[in-house]
């Protein structure tokens, strides 16, 4: 099984192993994904901010034997645990509190599946020839509500995708 790790942000990586590459010709795969950005969070307001992302997974063939089943985890990112993950900012040494999801609910935490989290599945499945297949992945984000102890200002963490196959 090989794993590639990126942060949330970089673009193009490529997640074909060498076994799928020799069932399918002029194969080549990419994730992309854009910033959870929540914008501006009142910390005396009593409702959490939530906000959503993506990551995208797009492959494409000349020629394909196979689908191509994967594996998303993410990282705890700076916090000290999936459960407590948490942005900082330069003018603060209070952390604002945030988690990601796998879904609206925002009920299963999005990590590496272990300690009661998440990870997330899926399969590029090839059709015919020349072909380029996209999916998607949303990613829920969740600020919790009354963090009164934060200061203003811009506040983030660095997540890391790992994709298996």
């Amino acid at each position: 099984m090989k794993k590639i790790i990126g942060m949330l942000s970089i673009l193009g990586m490529s997640i074909c192993s060498q076994s799928i590459m020799a069932l399918c010709l002029g194969c080549s795969c990419s994730v992309n994904s854009n910033s959870v950005a929540f914008g501006t969070y009142n910390p005396i307001a009593n409702v959490p901010s939530n906000t959503v992302g993506t990551i995208t997974v797009t492959c494409r063939a000349l020629i394909s034997l196979l689908d191509a089943p994967y594996t998303i985890s993410l990282s705890k990112g700076n916090g000290p645990a999936f459960n407590d993950r948490r942005m900082s900012a330069p003018n603060d040494p209070n952390a604002l509190k945030y988690n990601l999801y796998t879904s609206p609910a925002r009920t299963q935490i999005w990590g590496n599946g272990t300690g009661g989290t998440s990870s997330v599945s899926g399969q590029i499945a090839f059709l015919r020839l020349l072909q380029t297949v996209t999916v998607n992945h949303t990613i829920y984000g969740d600020i919790p509500a009354n963090q009164t102890a934060v200061k203003a200002g811009n506040y983030s963490d660095n997540i890391n995708i790992t994709i298996s196959y």
